[in-house]
């Protein structure tokens, strides 16, 4: 599942070491922190990568909106 989850966050142009979990996961199972134990078949991810982006919209105050609150 790892390997799934580096792959996907490079298909999203998030690199998997600026995501803390993904890094703690890797370390925690020795494995790097990039694609370099991953065999890739198929299409290649720079051909299917589509970066994601996103906004935090802050109020006035500089807080969040309450749906962005956890449950």
């Amino acid at each position: 599942m790892l390997s799934a989850d580096f792959v996907g966050s490079n298909l999203l142009g998030i690199a998997p070491a600026a995501v803390p979990h993904l890094v703690q996961a890797a370390k925690d199972r020795n494995r790097p922190i990039d694609l370099s134990d991953i065999e890739i078949k198929g299409e290649s991810i720079e051909s299917l990568a589509n970066p994601h982006g996103w906004d935090y919209i802050y109020k006035n105050n500089n807080t969040l909106p309450l749906s962005y609150a956890k449950a």
